[in-house]
């Protein structure tokens, strides 16, 4: 009597079912994480524009070129991007991160920021008139 060696065709098809059925949901779980993250970052983006907003509506002698220059509380802060993050200095107060880019600009009376973070397309916001 021979012993019996490998597989049959049928149970590799088997296998091979199961097992591309088994990706195509981890695939489809994956997509779903990406827009989840997508959507994490735009609520964190909200609350730090929030900060942001404060910090100039109580700053004085607000000079945007790049960065942002302030008086904050009769001293002067700068806010620009360092490390993939967006901080306000002195000390390190960090509000955007995973940043490609950011950057101040003055348009007319307002002042906007102009950000990206990685792999996703640039932003702007109002600041403040």
């Amino acid at each position: 009597m021979r012993a019996k060696q490998g597989f049959t065709l049928l149970e590799a098809l088997v296998s091979l079912l199961i097992v591309s059925i088994l990706v195509s949901l981890v695939l489809v779980y994956l997509q779903s994480f990406r827009k989840m993250d997508t959507r994490l970052y735009e609520g964190e983006d909200d609350i730090s524009i929030s900060q942001l907003r404060l910090i100039y509506v109580l700053s004085e002698d607000v000079q945007a070129n790049g960065e942002l220059t302030l008086t904050y509380f009769e001293r002067e802060s700068h806010l620009q991007l360092q490390k993939d993050r967006l901080v306000m200095q002195p000390g390190y107060q960090v509000f955007l991160q995973d940043l490609d880019d950011a950057y101040f600009e003055q348009r007319e009376e307002c002042i906007y920021l102009v950000y990206q973070h990685k792999k996703q397309k640039p932003k702007e916001r109002i600041i403040g008139c």
